[in-house]
Parts: structure tokens; sequence; C-alpha cells
């Protein structure tokens, strides 16, 4: 197993974990569809071409369009009929109706845990409008990555297995069910990450913040941060 986790942001809630050939999709945003509902359009377009992602393994934390894209989510699994996919309750029930066969799909519950190729993967607590939200911890190579999904800030958040995680992906747009800019950094002072990276901004205009403050709040707390760019990998 490489030491090395490949790790690449797709915009939004969205991101590719690689370890040893093995690639996780998580949230993927692909197409426009918000647009076609909400009336709430792009601000950069998904980094990669379907083809391009290598999904082994479809990860997604809840069933919202611009995280369980309804029509990006079939097309990815049209391009790799061999990938598993991966969800809570509301999430699992959209992958049997587009006829996931049961033997690939795993139902995540906060708490429990399941493998994936080189990776163990724990789902944990996130409180959103979808009722049956979860984030994940992510563990592979001797290192701890915790993605937040949606979530609004809570007590029951802060579960021992996400302190002193080497990577935190949280979200700080403050708006449509997510935690602020400001709740994100007392999350980030109470679990105690080496790294943390802001994420669910930069999509929407309507539903963007500048995430200055946070990376630099951040590193007053001697906890790394800067801003990612979609389409551009970075290792732990």
């Amino acid at each position: 197993m490489s030491n090395e986790i490949k790790i690449c942001w797709l915009g939004q809630g969205g991101f590719i974990l690689e370890n040893d050939n093995y690639r996780i999709v998580l949230d993927p945003y692909i197409s426009d569809c918000v647009f076609k509902i909400q009336q709430l359009a792009r601000m950069h377009k998904f980094p990669f071409e379907v083809e391009e992602l290598k999904t082994d393994l479809l990860l997604i934390t809840h069933d919202h369009m611009d995280h369980f894209d309804p029509e990006g989510v079939p097309e990815i699994l049209a391009e790799y009929p061999e990938c598993c996919c991966a969800g809570p309750q509301n999430s699992y029930e959209h992958f049997q109706k587009l006829n996931v066969p049961e033997q690939k799909l795993t139902l995540s519950k906060a708490g429990e845990s399941f493998s994936a190729g080189p990776f163990k993967i724990t789902a944990i607590p996130a409180f959103h409008s979808d009722k049956t939200a979860c984030g994940y911890m992510l563990e592979c190579a001797g290192k701890k990555i915790v993605v937040t999904g949606d979530t609004l800030f809570n007590e029951a958040l802060f579960v021992p297995e996400i302190n002193n995680a080497d990577l935190l992906l949280i979200c700080i747009n403050g708006k449509f069910g997510n935690m602020t800019d400001s709740e994100a950094l007392e999350y980030v002072k109470r679990s105690s990450p080496r790294c943390a990276l802001p994420m669910h901004y930069g999509l929407f205009a309507e539903n963007t913040i500048d995430p200055a403050d946070f990376i630099a709040d951040c590193k007053k707390s001697d906890v790394a941060s800067w801003a990612m760019t979609p389409g551009v990998f970075f290792s732990i």
C-alpha cells in the first residue's frame, strides 16, 4: 500500500480520494440540474469528463441534487458498471431506483464502518435538511480524513472518532443547512485536525462565502489551511 493519499476537490462538496489506484468519488455534482430547478447557475464547470473519473466507489453523503446528481450519477454508473456505491438511507434508496445491484450497494449508518479497497470508511453524524445525511471518516495508509458533508453545527457532531484527523474537509458557507465559517472554526478548535480545508463555497453565487477569514483563523490556531482549486490534486 502506498503511504500517500491523493485528493482532488471537485467543487461544492465533491472530492476524489485515491490510494493504490483505488479511487473514491464523493458527491460529484457534474451537471447543471440545480439551475433547471432552482435557477442557481454554476460559477465553474465540473473539472473532469465522466470518463476521466475512473470511479471504483461512488460515495454519497445525502440525497440533494448538488451531491447526488440525478443526471451525473447515471452517467457514472453507465461509464463504470463495476463500481460500487454507498450512501445513507435516502441516497441508498435512490441508488436502488437506479437499479444498482444490491451486492454493489452499501447503506451508510452513523457509527458503522465498511471497507472499500484500501480504505476503511465510517459514517459520522450530520444534521441537514435531508434527515438521513451523514459525513465520513476515511482511514487509509495510516492517515485519517474527515469529511463533514453538509451539516449544521450541532454538539452531536463531536464524536471521538473525528478528533486529530490528518485532514478535515469542512463546509463553511452558512446557508441552506450548513454551518458558518465561524462555526466551522469552532469545529476545528474542538476536533484538532492537522489540516482543515474549507469546502462548499464558490459554485453558486447565491450560496458562497470568501474562505479567507476561515483560512487565516485556522493558521492562527496552528492548523494548516488553504483554498483548494477544483480539479487540482494534492497529497497527504
